[in-house]
């Protein structure tokens, strides 16, 4: 969940192609064209971004060397719109988005397979309001309509990690209860706590100050409507998470906490649950049959993710000083060198 525009063309290439693949099927068909659309609006971002892209499959030519020419995977032109909806379904405004050149935006895509520069997506600018309803539509060259409809999840909610939280990770025979309010819409959260330290290269004398993001939560999905959420996270659990996040091993390395650390609580739609589970289904024994892809958009040939996902940060929650100490000693942290408290 964390972050990244996602280029879903290449999975729906992939699939295609390894669909094609079955003794029941021909391994060559005539050129289809597949469009792709990925986005996820949250209520965190001013700016959002709305990936559209066409996947193929031709018989006659090297669909890998296709793969890698922007014209292959990026309509020339689309006119796509938002329309911001109330509750009743009344029309409150309609947004036109602009086509943009990621790499202009600050965003780089991966290498890989699919041409990744220059590489597009459709944006637009505002803030979200969760009581509203985004409808994403446009239309293909062909004249077939796409359309998608999500509400906008708010933030995970928790009174308990509010002001005052002390972290006491130093008992190893414990654990830490987390009890937070889910969003309404949601369908999974997770949580992260953003562990901070100083790091000093004795032999030159060079300080940095660092942070790893430490997995408390992870695909905790919201079962049968219920947002309020407990779990308890085992102290010991800290030390070995700590101890794998960290990667410089060697002896000149001095490290001391930071005593404030961060939750980050991140939310996601039930349409993002249910394409992360069939993307898992994917795999396993039956990986030769002919499986859906999923989607969540209408259209014909259409396939993708339009949805939402939220994130809220729970700041300067303490680390006490029996767990610095306790770090000191762990025989998990021995390579580490933890010293002590930042300065």
């Amino acid at each position: 969940m964390k972050k990244n525009i996602v280029l879903l063309s290449a999975l729906a290439l992939v699939l295609f192609l390894a669909n094609s693949c079955s003794e029941k099927f021909k391994v060559s068909a005539p050129y289809k064209a597949v469009t792709v659309v990925y986005g996820l609006l949250s209520v965190n971002d001013t700016a959002h971004y709305i990936k559209i892209t066409r996947g193929f499959f031709d018989e006659s030519k090297n669909n890998i060397d296709l793969a890698k020419y922007p014209d292959s995977i990026y309509y020339q032109t689309l006119s796509v719109k938002m329309e911001v909806k109330n509750g009743n379904g009344g029309l409150v405004k309609t947004i036109l988005l602009d086509k943009v050149k990621l790499s202009d935006e600050g965003i780089t895509k991966d290498t890989g397979v699919f041409v990744n520069n220059p590489a597009y997506a459709y944006k637009f600018k505002e803030n979200l309001d969760p009581s509203l309803k985004y409808n994403l539509k446009f239309a293909l060259p062909n004249g077939n309509a796409v359309e998608g409809i999500t509400a906008v999840l708010g933030n995970v909610q928790s009174t308990a990690l509010s002001g005052g939280y002390v972290f006491n990770f130093s008992d190893k025979t414990k654990s830490i209860p987390f009890n937070w309010q889910s969003p309404s819409n949601a369908g999974l959260v997770e949580f992260y706590l953003r562990f901070k330290f100083s790091e000093e290269n004795t032999s030159t004398g060079a300080s940095i100050n660092k942070f790893i993001d430490l997995p408390i939560i992870l695909n905790q999905e919201i079962i049968n409507g219920n947002l309020n959420g407990y779990y308890e996270f085992r102290n010991e659990d800290f030390y070995f998470m700590v101890n794998s996040g960290i990667t410089n091993r060697e002896s000149f390395y001095k490290r001391r906490v930071d005593t404030l650390c961060d939750i980050i609580a991140y939310a996601g739609s039930k349409e993002l649950v249910g394409y992360i589970n069939q993307n898992k289904a994917q795999g396993g024994l039956t990986a030769d049959q002919i499986k859906p892809i999923y989607s969540n958009l209408k259209g014909t040939d259409v396939y993708g993710l339009f949805s939402s996902r939220s994130r809220a940060i729970f700041p300067n929650i303490r680390i006490n000083s029996a767990t610095v100490d306790s770090m000191k000693v762990s025989p998990v942290l021995s390579d580490l060198n933890f010293i002590g408290v930042k300065l």
